[in-house]
């Protein structure tokens, strides 16, 4: 059978297309007659917009990337929009072109045949770019995600509900008498559609779920099974029965077959014909191979163990059944785990994970808390067969410490796993990003808001007036009810250039002609009016493109060419005649490519969080934050889309611990 004949693919022998299995040999013709065409031509609505071989296969190709990113990202539903988005653009450029080539062809009949396909998928393509619209605007409470989830089932229903599978077909014109051909399966362009849709539907029950991975299977199982099923190959199914699924479908319209062209060998060399059939394009094509016979007396046949099973296998995967199995395959893991996240999930040993809390601030004035936890396991047993040094090998190895360099390079995954290799117990580190859940209001209209240390934030106004605030709920992304403030804590301050917090209520701010002020709020914790006065430890700090603090006396600065420099300011010092000198180490180069980021902020202890202009946020950790050594763990994406956010800030690390209000 056919299906069984996709898991085998010539276990016996391992011969590929044309290769025998004995002493025999084969060689490779280049004739003109290789890959002919035997049909008439026809011209079909997705002939030109889709072409046969290898454009196909790019097709496929880019159906898979499409998804191919879950499981490895931590911002899953904000990579999922810009996939979506990037598709959408795509195709909307391809149906534009479908629909030209049939007005072309000035065929009322092929028009009307297909026009009612044509406009099912515009439809479906405005429904997927409207759902996106509103998944981008990061809603908090759970009843709006779970709607938009519920929308986005209802776009991926569609293309089952017909019986019939008419929206799969798609009639043909035979250009030599100009006859119009039946309606026949033809898995572009709806299969596009189709995965667009279900990678939304994926990405928006991961939005509604909010950690609550049983909900899933509850609410979604029995749906999920409709589309795990129609992706799939029935049990027992062959070609002689009819086809129902799409990768069924696909495959009953695909054959191949090994025939010899002539009757005996010449010089031992017989000629091989691939002769392949291709009903969704209609068109059959041949291809030849010489095989070396072991006699010239032999007659010219088949070799032992050879098979078309690879020619088969290559259309078939041209027509995108490998897409079909992979996302069958991430639907199943969704119904039954309830994530297609491969991320660990369940409860972790408090040791073994840290936490940072981070803010942002929307442009309708919501502020967002998130929670990025970096979780180490142990996996069990000795770690054997490792190939090189891990992430985490190199960055504990003085001899090949890792420094970002280039810190936007290609291929940054998400989620991360390094390994460590030891002789106990082989290590997993998974990163995953909580959130976002709404936790204030009306924090658009401040000039500037960072941390002051533990769960103090300090909000700017344009008129210079500084306001104190105090979130009780930083741990568990605890709402408007969990803050004290605001309080007036200060005046004066819209004249600076910049103003950072390294915690415990130290504020630097950097005058424009580069002096550095340090203030102190006595009554940081409280948000008590009481600073002590302010002091200038340093100058020639307003030439830097950013400066923020790491925490523990420890200053970042990025030149105007990317230089990331650090400071370690270690306070004041008496000198001669009563005179206080302030004392630094420092700065030392720790990194380059720093120059094209949009904001870069840190909680403290080494992590560093760097936003692309692309809303891309990656995570860095500088093991060596507090000598200025370079040594760097690999950077990590953990959010995908937060270009518009208005401010992003961390929880800045203080000995301070507010109480949690319930």
């Amino acid at each position: 059978m056919k299906h069984i004949r996709l898991q085998l693919v010539l276990l016996i022998c391992t011969c590929l297309i044309l290769l025998p299995c004995g002493p025999m040999n084969v060689r490779a013709q280049n004739k003109p007659e290789d890959g002919k065409k035997v049909f008439d031509t026809f011209s079909t609505v997705i002939g030109t917009v889709y072409p046969v071989a290898g454009v196909f296969f790019k097709v496929a190709g880019e159906m898979l990337d499409t998804f191919g990113y879950f499981g490895n990202s931590v911002d899953l539903v904000g990579e999922a929009i810009k996939h979506i988005n990037e598709r959408l653009d795509a195709l909307e450029k391809r149906m534009s072109n479908t629909e030209h080539e049939l007005q072309r062809l000035e065929n009322q009949q092929l028009l009307a045949e297909n026009r009612e396909r044509i406009r099912f998928l515009k439809d479906r393509h405005q429904e997927i770019q409207d759902l996106t619209d509103e998944l981008q605007k990061k809603a908090t409470d759970s009843q709006t995600k779970r709607i938009l989830a519920n929308r986005a089932q209802r776009i991926a229903r569609r293309f089952l509900d017909d019986p019939d599978m008419d929206i799969w077909k798609w009639s043909d014109l035979r250009l030599r008498d100009q006859v119009m051909m039946p309606a026949d399966f033809k898995p572009l362009p709806s299969m596009e559609y189709y995965v667009l849709a279900l990678v939304t539907w994926i990405a928006a029950i991961d939005n509604a779920t909010d950690g609550d991975y049983d909900f899933v299977e509850r609410t979604y199982g029995p749906e999920l099974q409709k589309h795990i099923a129609f992706l799939s190959v029935r049990p027992g199914w062959n070609d002689l029965q009819d086809p129902e699924t799409l990768p069924e479908n696909v495959m009953a319209r695909v054959s191949c077959t090994l025939e010899p062209v002539s009757r005996q060998s010449k010089n031992r060399i017989c000629e091989i014909a691939n002769r392949c059939e291709d009903k969704i394009a209609r068109l059959s094509t041949v291809t030849t191979q010489e095989v070396i016979m072991p006699l010239d007396s032999d007659l010219c046949n088949v070799p032992p163990g050879a098979s078309a099973r690879g020619s088969e296998d290559e259309m078939e995967r041209m027509y995108g059944t490998e897409v079909m199995a992979k996302l069958a395959e991430k639907l199943v893991q969704l119904k039954n785990k309830g994530t297609v996240r491969e991320q660990f999930i369940g409860r972790f040993d408090p040791s073994t994970q840290t936490a940072e809390y981070l803010y942002a601030v929307q442009p309708n004035g919501d502020l967002l808390w998130y929670m990025h936890r970096v979780v180490t396991r142990k996996t069990g047993g000795p770690a054997s067969g490792a190939q090189g040094p891990s992430d985490i090998d190199r960055v504990r190895n003085p001899t090949t410490r890792v420094s970002p360099g280039q810190p936007t390079t290609s291929g940054s995954t998400a989620v991360s796993r390094s390994r460590v290799k030891s002789t106990a117990a082989k290590l997993e580190v998974t990163h995953v990003l909580d959130g976002p859940k709404l936790v204030g209001r009306g924090w658009g209209d401040f000039k500037q808001v960072f941390s002051g240390g533990g769960g103090i934030v300090y909000a700017l106004r344009a008129d210079g007036s500084l306001l104190w605030y105090r979130h009780g709920g930083y741990a568990d992304g605890g709402g408007p009810e969990t803050w004290t403030g605001p309080k007036a804590v200060g005046s004066g301050w819209q004249d600076f250039k910049d103003v950072f917090s390294s915690g415990e209520g130290k504020v630097y701010a950097i005058k424009p002609d580069g002096t550095l002020l340090l203030y102190q709020q006595i009554g940081w914790q409280t948000g008590e009016r009481s600073w002590q006065e302010p002091r200038q430890v340093g100058t020639g700090w307003g030439d830097f493109k950013q400066v923020f603090a790491g925490g523990e006396g420890v200053i970042y600065a990025v030149t105007q060419e990317g230089k990331l420099l650090w400071y370690k300011h270690l306070g004041p010092t008496p000198v001669a005649f009563r005179r206080i000198k302030e004392r630094w180490e420092g700065p030392v180069e720790v990194g380059t490519g720093w120059q094209n980021f949009k904001t870069i902020f840190s909680p403290g202890e080494g992590v560093i969080y760097a936003m692309k202009p692309t809303g891309e946020l990656l995570w860095y950790k500088h093991d060596g934050y507090e000598d200025g050594s370079v040594s760097w763990q690999s950077p990590v994406q953990v959010a995908a889309d937060w270009k518009d956010f208005l401010f992003v800030f961390p929880r800045m690390k203080g000995t301070y611990t507010p109480p949690v209000v319930r």
